[in-house]
């Protein structure tokens, strides 16, 4: 558990003071990250090809290398692509491989 915070916290995906507060769960090649004990951010981190994520109500989807935000469509992922989906507020952030990729509203 200690190398998969290492690692991100060294690729910069991943910040110390939410470290502390993450309650991480590994499963197969998904890593989930969430915070805030107010329920007022919260944050999914995965890689992989196919996976199902809940964040506050929005479902972050990868199937068959498609990603979908709540049924809308993202583009395409690699099987070793970094996702991470982050809630702070009213503001959502999708990024993909450290690159941001704009929400529809």
């Amino acid at each position: 558990m200690q190398a998969v915070i290492k690692l991100l916290l060294s690729m910069g995906l991943l910040f110390s003071h939410e470290a502390a507060m993450a309650d991480i769960i590994v499963s197969g090649s998904a890593v989930s990250l969430s915070s805030s004990p107010s329920g007022t951010s919260s944050e999914a981190s995965f890689t992989g090809n196919d996976g199902r994520h809940n964040v506050n109500g929005d479902i972050v989807e990868v199937r068959h290398g498609r990603l979908t935000v709540n049924g809308e469509p993202y583009g395409t992922v690699g099987p070793e692509s970094f996702i991470r989906y982050r809630i702070q507020g009213d503001k959502k952030t999708l990024i993909v491989d450290g690159k941001v990729r704009p929400l529809r509203k």
